[in-house]
């Protein structure tokens, strides 16, 4: 392998003992895979594909953690040349390199420490460092639900470039993860609206109750009869069953057997929220609490900032209003407003207040 006169000259400060990171590269004309590391200028690397969204505040966090103590671990990677690109391909801890870049954004010249191989790496290493990266993270189920459908996307595309089929079974083995795990993550990306995952992302839904939203296409097409049901309806028919299950505080049992009494239902015509929505109703996202069940309003402070958050994640809703019946449950339990919001306080913002509640006026004769 002649060495590329665009790393000839590159400075970058060494931990491992060689003479430049050309001499290094030569190294991998012998075949044998091997790794130094080095602190690399943030402005010669680039980022590989990433499998999972980005963390901003996870970035912001870990941005001040490398200002204050460095970076403890480094990244992997490999020199790429392709004209037009920075050398140096960053291919597992992408979350890292953003936030070195954020320090140096922040008036702070830190350089990425990165484990660089000594050739450029094919698809199946690249695949097996990521797994091995992320993998071995700690995360909600939602988030290695993420990054399991980002790895099984890259290596089933890699099977049918070689004319091969990739089954669940054998990816899970290589994932170190059971079957289940990987279908229900499958599920989860593909399947579940990308704002009832925002609900799970801000752990107002639990991720096991967002997977049995999966099957509300079976659900339309029994109503259908038959028809396909399009994406637009079975989205906005999980948001609503997302917002009851949220609402009435449905456990996972309570929402499965729920789910199966839909999909029995082929005729199912009648409203989502029937005779047994007791506590809430969402229409058009005005929130209403009946007189006879916020009888324990002042307990129910916790539920109560769950759907604040929750109204605040819906689309196209700049703000809920106060209905009569809420007014007239807080006259009924001696709580003014300002009492109300006392209880609030702590718990939520005075933005998120006013975003859920409108101005202060829509409670002046309470």
């Amino acid at each position: 392998m002649t060495e590329p006169n665009v790393l000839e000259n590159i400075p970058i400060e060494k931990e491992r003992q060689v003479e430049t990171l050309g001499d290094f590269l030569k190294t991998g004309e012998s075949g044998k895979l091997e790794f130094a590391t080095f602190d690399v200028p943030v402005e010669m690397i680039f980022l590989a594909e990433n499998i999972r969204p980005f963390d901003e505040k996870f970035i912001d966090t870990l941005a001040w953690s490398i200002i204050e103590i460095g970076q403890r671990q480094p990244g992997t990677g490999d020199v790429v040349l392709i004209e037009g690109s920075p050398p140096i391909r960053c291919v597992a801890g992408q979350h890292r390199y953003k936030a070195t870049v954020k320090a140096k954004e922040w008036g702070y010249d830190k350089r990425y420490k990165i484990n660089l191989a000594n050739r450029e790496l094919n698809p199946y290493e690249i695949l097996k460092i990521q797994m091995a990266e992320n993998l071995q993270n700690k995360m909600t189920s939602a988030q290695e639900a993420q990054v399991i459908n980002g790895l099984w996307q890259m290596m089933k595309a890699l099977r049918d470039c070689e004319g091969e089929k990739l089954s669940v079974t054998e990816f899970a083995r290589s994932a170190s993860r059971s079957p289940d795990t990987v279908r229900d993550a499958i599920k989860y990306v593909e399947g579940v609206s990308p704002i009832v995952q925002k609900l799970v992302d801000e752990k107002i839904l639990p991720y096991t109750v967002s997977l049995l939203l999966t099957e509300v296409p079976n659900i339309i097409r029994g109503r259908d009869r038959g028809k396909g049901p399009i994406l637009e309806d079975i989205y906005r028919e999980q948001l609503c069953l997302a917002q009851k299950f949220v609402t009435m505080n449905f456990t996972f049992d309570k929402a499965k057997k729920y789910i199966e009494q839909l999909k029995q239902e082929n005729n199912f015509a009648g409203p989502l929220f029937g005779d047994d929505w007791q506590k809430m109703e969402v229409v058009s996202h005005m929130i209403a609490i009946r007189d006879e069940s916020d009888k324990k309003g002042r307990e129910a402070t916790g539920w109560f900032v769950k759907i604040v958050r929750m109204v605040q994640l819906l689309p196209d809703t700049s703000k809920a209003e106060f209905s009569e019946a809420i007014q007239k449950a807080m006259s009924e339990l001696g709580m003014s407003r300002d009492q109300f919001e006392e209880k609030l306080k702590p718990l939520v913002t005075e933005k998120q207040l006013i975003g859920l509640f409108g101005k202060r006026d829509v409670f002046s004769k309470i």
